[in-house]
Order: C-alpha cells, then structure tokens, then sequence
C-alpha cells in the first residue's frame, strides 16, 4: 500500500527534474535560459571597482542581445 502511494509522487519528482523539463520545453525557452546562464557568469566576472556597474550593464545588454536572437 506505501509504495502504491509513494510510485506517483516519484513520478513527479522525476519529470518535474530540470533535465527533463529542458528537454521538454520550447526551444526559444530554452535559448531564453541559456541566455541568462551566460549574462550570470558574465556578472560573476565583473569585480568590485570603479567600473563593476558598466561591467554589469554591460552583461545585461549582452543578456538582451542574446534573447533577441532567440
């Protein structure tokens, strides 16, 4: 009876897993994240100085350009 109840709620874990939901999504979605991905390890780069706010900005116009090729 446990595992009768237990099956379905792994059911769910399983496909609710980002690598099946990326598979699972459209690919502009897709592109859209990876777009992120990309401008957070850009901000991840950009250190703390004088020029850390253009650095950023920068990454977030990098981010735009990159969601408009989508």
């Amino acid at each position: 009876m446990f595992a009768v109840k237990i099956i379905p709620v792994l059911i769910i874990i399983m496909l609710t897993s980002k690598s099946i939901l990326s598979d699972v999504m459209p690919p502009k979605v897709n592109c859209i994240n990876d777009c992120w991905k990309i401008g957070d390890n850009c901000k991840q780069k950009c250190y703390r100085n004088f020029q850390e706010f253009k650095c950023k900005s920068n990454c977030q116009n990098d981010i735009r350009k990159c969601q408009r090729s989508c």
